[in-house]
């Protein structure tokens, strides 16, 4: 087992230290994770991601993706609701979309398993 060096500190970082990248698929069910919140700003008209320190701004798409990630439905589901409110989705694409704005707040941390 290697080590390496944290570039900010310059301490051992060892592999076992990093965290195993989640398996995003259709049957993941995705929830914001605890340090995570999705809130309406009012001046700017859009949907944030808050967390410590930081927010991600978010477009229309990814409000309505974020907003059901809440534990109780699996990727699939929500590509079907998503396909349902907004008529002439092709269901491929929206799919693609959803696991990959998935896929990146979960690499960032900002959601787990439900």
């Amino acid at each position: 087992m290697g080590t390496s060096r944290c570039p900010l500190h310059g301490t051992p970082t060892y592999v076992t230290d990093v965290k195993s990248p989640v398996t995003v698929n259709g049957t993941f069910i995705p929830k914001l994770a605890a340090k995570a919140r999705l809130k309406f700003d009012r001046h700017g008209k859009k949907y944030m991601i808050l967390y410590p320190e930081r927010g991600l701004e978010l477009n229309e798409a990814a409000a309505a993706i974020a907003k059901k990630c809440d534990g109780t439905r699996a990727v699939d589901t929500i590509v079907e609701e998503l396909l349902l409110e907004h008529v002439g989705g092709v269901r491929d694409t929206v799919k693609v979309d959803v696991l990959e704005f998935v896929t990146e707040l979960s690499n960032r941390g900002l959601l787990t398993r439900g």
